[in-house]
């Protein structure tokens, strides 16, 4: 049985015409990071925009993946996916 794999992360943001993955990243906190990021650039006013770390770095509270969506349409969301290898 081969070892687990980490997930990977997926930023998707949709408007009224297009669904796009913006990026794909290792680690939740900074696909949320780049999920606030463009939620900013719109305009959107987000609260509980970082999870609480220890002094020493560490995640205290688990961090949850982000999504927003305004009036008009836009959503961005944080999606985690589970790799696996495809058998050839």
């Amino acid at each position: 049985m081969p070892p687990d794999r980490p997930p990977v992360h997926l930023v998707i943001h949709r408007d009224d015409a297009t669904v796009t993955v913006v990026g794909v990243y290792a680690r939740l906190t900074d696909a949320n990071t780049e999920c606030i990021f463009l939620g900013k650039e719109a305009g959107m006013q987000l609260t509980g925009e970082s999870g609480e770390t220890a002094p020493d770095g560490r995640e205290l509270m688990p961090i949850e993946p982000m999504r927003w969506d305004s009036v008009a349409g836009v959503s961005c969301w944080v999606e985690t996916h589970h790799v696996k290898l495809a058998r050839s």
